[in-house]
């Protein structure tokens, strides 16, 4: 059996997102669906779940935030937690 040389952990799983104002919810999970991410909402939390295709860990992450970071930008006032 061959295997792969170890590189940089492959972690591929959500980051869940917390919006303030749960009225927003609907808002950003378009923009995250238009910018090519996979995301739902996940009621029973009351957060949004995204994953980015094609893309593992930090690249992964990265990228889901910058997202975010730039929907947030035109609604400073709206407070947002992050968890990868």
């Amino acid at each position: 059996m061959r295997q792969r040389p170890i590189e940089e952990e492959r972690h591929c799983g959500e980051m869940k997102i917390k919006l303030e104002d749960d009225a927003m919810i609907g808002d950003l999970l378009a923009f995250l669906r238009d910018e090519g991410c996979i995301a739902y909402n996940e009621s029973a939390s009351g957060t949004i779940e995204a994953i980015a295709p094609r893309l593992f860990g930090r690249d992964e992450a990265s990228k889901i935030r910058g997202l975010v970071e730039r929907w947030q930008s035109n609604r400073p006032h709206l407070t947002i937690d992050i968890e990868d």
